[in-house]
């Protein structure tokens, strides 16, 4: 809830699963006293910086137009089914293309089978198209392929062991409303990330189990050496903020880091400082459109708004010139 509200699709069914087991309990005084708890971390959390979004904007989820290029309009089983196959092929991508080929190949003959365009902008945001093949140690869009792989595995065998199938229902439960929620994105995996966190226990069981075996206890030490191996190359070797090589957090400033994306638009965010310090105001502001970000991506008077204590301007002040960095 604190820093991204897709937290609360895979909140929702492990709480409601937490309140059925308390009543099959007698546990009522317990449910309420938890619930309340619960409600109240989160209203302590979550709550400062919801209320700011809903004084700006009329909700706790942002602008109109942003919450609808986010959220799904289409809901019929088709659609969820093909939009949910293309999150969790999305964070099955590998450095390997044929296996990043077949996999979205699968994906595209379902959506064929079932009638659903899989681009269909009801369930997919503007500007991503599906499949992508592109594997890349990227804070915005990096896969995780083993852990997502022995996440899916466990929840499926979740739902077989009689143990488990209470749980794995939730986690079901999770991953199925992403999809009725979320619009498939090229920058998805971390939204998704909440609905694959709570399945994390049931693969551990199903792990646990397998050690049993020699033939699957060598392959479990497999998938947790290669899982770590690829999380630890996307620390080091990560974008924007690697930890070795060229562009090393080491080796750059905070000016640097801020502009690592985008180094040549540095000079015109100089110029933009400057002015605003020329300008003798001491209270700026920025009122962003659209997809833009609040740090460094563009400045554009006719996109911004300036504002100073003495006087209260909404334009750009006199003698500035408009900056573009598009």
């Amino acid at each position: 809830m604190v820093t991204k509200s897709t937290g609360l699709m895979a909140l929702v069914p492990v709480l409601a699963y937490w309140a059925i087991c308390q009543l099959r309990q007698h546990k009522l005084k317990r449910m309420l006293y938890g619930g309340c708890l619960v409600a109240a971390a989160c209203a302590l959390l979550a709550g400062p910086p919801l209320l700011r979004v809903h004084e700006a904007f009329g909700s706790p989820l942002g602008p109109r137009d942003y919450r609808e290029g986010l959220s799904t309009t289409r809901h019929d089983p088709p659609a969820l089914l093909v939009n949910g196959l293309r999150l969790g092929a999305s964070t099955l991508l590998t450095p390997m293309r044929p296996v990043n080929a077949a996999v979205g190949g699968a994906v595209l003959e379902v959506a064929d089978l079932v009638g659903v365009d899989p681009n269909d902008p009801g369930i997919t945001q503007w500007r991503s198209i599906f499949p992508g093949d592109r594997w890349k140690p990227d804070e915005d869009r990096s896969p995780y392929p083993m852990q997502s792989a022995l996440v899916l595995l466990g929840t499926a065998a979740g739902l077989c062991w009689r143990r488990t199938r209470g749980y794995a229902l939730a986690v079901v439960g999770a991953m199925l409303l992403t999809p009725a929620i979320l619009k498939w994105q090229d920058w998805g995996n971390r939204l998704i990330l909440p609905a694959f966190a709570v399945a994390t226990p049931l693969a551990g069981y199903a792990l646990e189990r397998a050690l049993k075996s020699r033939v699957l206890g060598a392959l479990v030490v497999l998938a947790l050496v290669t899982g770590t191996v690829h999380g630890y190359a996307a620390v080091f070797y990560g974008q924007p903020r690697r930890l070795v090589g060229q562009g090393s957090v080491f080796t750059l400033d905070g000016w640097q880091e801020r502009f690592v994306r985008m180094p040549d638009q540095a000079a015109a965010y100089r110029t933009a400082i400057d002015q605003v310090r020329a300008s003798g105001a001491d209270r700026v502001g920025l009122v962003l459109e659209g997809d833009l970000w609040e740090y460094p991506s563009s400045w554009n008077c006719a996109t911004s708004t300036w504002w100073s204590s003495t006087p209260r301007s909404t334009a750009c002040p006199p003698g500035t010139s408009t900056l573009s960095m598009r």
